[in-house]
């Protein structure tokens, strides 16, 4: 028993020596590696996706077409109980067009930042550049870069920098309402004042419906009423401050 403890104890310091006498690393290679270990993982990730995708994509097709040929035959029946004014159809339409002004609402919010985000990086883009920030320079106290360095001056210089100053905006990405030209806050302010009041109109139709269902309600009027004068009241103001 103590020949084998004696043994187990000499194996550990052996291997403690080892790893103390391990080479250490260098710090530059692994700080490149693990960028290219990165790079090499997201790219991975990528083709995977692509391949889900790629075999998803004929299941999609078939459960589209089956659930086009479902709308299908059920619109004779649906056209029927708008006719004969089911409440229960009725109140699911009124319900898709709160649905539909939600999605569009943030649709049209998300294209619009996304249009001023790109518009603002090229502005701040083009004040750099102005002020020569964009520019890597060539001298260095008065002395010029050495040949090899000047070489990779040049490279990041034509590749990245100058690309980035060649990036512009100059139309919407996707021209919304009203939307022209450059992308401005003032145009913005228009495009969303109506898609606000537009989808806000919408959000009402339950609230109408139910308040033509039951008749007359002070209450639910003049809640109406407060949503529907807002609704309005954002393009009138756009309107007068243009």
């Amino acid at each position: 028993m103590q020949s084998l403890l004696s043994l187990a104890l000499v194996c550990g310091v052996h291997a403690a020596k080892k790893v103390e006498e391990a080479p250490q690393g260098n710090a530059l290679v692994d700080y490149a590696m693990g960028l290219v270990n990165d790079i090499i993982a997201a790219s991975v990730a990528g083709a995977k996706d692509c391949g889900g995708l790629l075999m998803a994509a004929p299941r999609f097709g078939v459960d589209a077409f089956v659930y086009l040929v479902d709308v299908a035959r059920g619109m004779p029946a649906k056209i029927t109980n708008v006719y004969n004014g089911d409440s229960a159809e009725l109140d699911k339409m009124t319900d898709f067009c709160v649905y539909a002004a939600s999605t569009i609402f943030c649709v049209y919010a998300s294209v619009t930042a996304l249009n001023l985000v790109l518009s603002l990086a090229t502005k701040v883009i083009d004040y750099a550049a102005s002020c020569g920030l964009m520019t890597i320079p060539t001298k260095v106290l008065g002395q010029a870069l050495p040949d090899p360095v000047l070489k990779v001056r040049n490279l990041l210089q034509r590749e990245i920098l100058d690309r980035i100053r060649n990036f512009k905006v100059n139309a919407w990405i996707i021209p919304l309402e009203g939307q022209s030209g450059a992308p401005t806050l003032k145009g913005a302010t228009s495009a969303m004042a109506t898609a606000i009041s537009a989808c806000m109109i919408l959000s009402c139709a339950p609230a109408v419906h139910a308040l033509m269902k039951g008749g007359a309600d002070k209450a639910g009027a003049e809640a109406l009423a407060y949503t529907l004068g807002t609704a309005l009241g954002l393009q009138y103001l756009v309107k007068i401050n243009a």
